[in-house]
């Protein structure tokens, strides 16, 4: 029981990154928006604490918890100054700029319509809400508050390796490789290499939202939306769940296959409980792109011609690759690992530094498309709905829907 303890913890250590207090914080300028956070989430610190130490434009003002003592002592830990007694009075303090969502998935949608109406900012993990039919809700708020930014938290599409893995698919030509006609299939494969989370963890909580395609399969959906195809899936082909023992309503493993416009195929899996450790290169986050290029001189059939690859997509900043092979003579195209300057900084932090431009007012364009808005979230939600029908399940029951 020890020995799996300190698996659980070090394992998360690894994914979520470390949740000391010892980080550099730098001096906040005058004009750095202020965010609260709603509940004393053990993803908060790596998501967003720690991260904006080191950004001077956000300032992690207040948090307020189910109980005064545990969001006491949670801003004691961290730093926060400010804490309140309930949610309610975080999302309408008027000196709070923005709100961090970290709740179970099942009161997601309830907490950010309570801040659309507050006129607050809101970063919110992933899924955004418990269904489609909930997420609906929010974009009916937001046609009513339009100067309000909602977010769903897809901080693996900020970093630097994933923006790049992008731009081959979209512009392989400004690399010297041949322009793609086609995208064939990709490979997606999003796991924890050994049981991480105990069966008393909320994502084990079918009443909390839980569920392997809640935790991962967005992600994986996401992916194959944003990254890959850039289109929205016409059809699931097949979805396969694999019920964890303790509670029928939860998938554990979810195996998939969603059809794009033109006939290219995403195959998925994911799995709170993977392969063995040492299968870290294609198991934790992978994926992998089938694509038939424009180079007739190499390619006049209708077979693959050229492979993309990820690796290390969900924390890239202690590892990843990126290279391009010609399947049909083997010759690596392309091969980069992101890791300097600001590549070596996790996700979050450049999630939040987006996050921070946005509400601010000063995003580009280009900043913009590395976050998630609420139409490409009611999308991804849409699939997962879709997804849980095929495999025979129900979608999750939210507090709004």
């Amino acid at each position: 029981m020890e020995i799996l303890e300190t698996i659980r913890t070090t394992s998360s250590r690894i994914l979520f990154g470390s949740t000391s207090t010892d980080l550099l914080s730098l001096q906040k300028s005058p004009s750095a928006i202020t965010i609260g956070i709603l509940g004393a989430a053990a993803i908060a610190p790596a998501a967003l604490i720690n991260p904006a130490k080191t950004i001077p434009d956000i300032l992690v003002y207040a948090v307020a918890a189910r109980s005064f003592e545990r969001a006491e002592e949670y801003a004691k830990t961290h730093g926060i100054p400010k804490v309140h007694s309930n949610y309610e009075d975080l999302i309408n303090d008027p000196k709070i700029d923005a709100v961090y969502i970290p709740l179970p998935n099942a009161f997601h949608v309830k907490e950010v319509l309570a801040c659309i109406k507050a006129n607050k900012h809101v970063l919110c993990e992933k899924p955004l809400g418990a269904n489609m039919a909930e997420c609906r809700l929010v974009l009916e708020e937001l046609k009513i508050h339009p100067s309000v930014h909602v977010v769903e938290a897809f901080h693996y599409r900020t970093h630097p390796a994933a923006l790049l893995f992008q731009d081959l698919l979209a512009n392989p030509s400004n690399y010297s490789i041949p322009k793609v006609k086609k995208i064939t299939k990709a490979v997606i494969k999003l796991m924890t290499p050994f049981p991480v989370y105990g069966k008393d963890d909320i994502r084990y909580n079918h009443n909390l939202g839980g569920g392997c395609m809640m935790h991962y399969g967005c992600y994986a959906i996401n992916v194959a939306r944003k990254l890959v195809f850039k289109s929205e899936p016409i059809n699931v082909i097949s979805a396969v769940a694999k019920i964890a023992a303790s509670d029928p309503n939860i998938d554990e493993v979810m195996e998939f296959q969603l059809e794009f416009p033109g006939g290219g195929i995403a195959d998925i899996q994911i799995s709170f409980v993977g392969p063995a450790i040492t299968a870290l290169s294609h198991a934790i986050a992978y994926v992998g792109v089938s694509a038939i290029s424009e180079d007739l001189a190499t390619n006049s059939g209708p077979s693959p011609d050229l492979e993309f690859t990820y690796k290390n997509f969900f924390m890239p900043s202690l590892w990843n690759s990126v290279y391009v092979k010609n399947i049909k003579t083997g010759k690596t195209l392309l091969s980069e690992s992101k890791l300097q300057g600001d590549a070596k900084m996790p996700t979050f932090w450049h999630q939040l530094k987006y996050f921070t431009k946005l509400v601010q007012g000063s995003a580009t364009t280009e900043d913009k498309s590395a976050l998630t808005f609420i139409e490409d979230s009611l999308e991804n939600m849409k699939t997962i709905d879709l997804v849980y029908a095929k495999a025979g399940m129900k979608p999750r029951v939210g507090l709004m829907a």
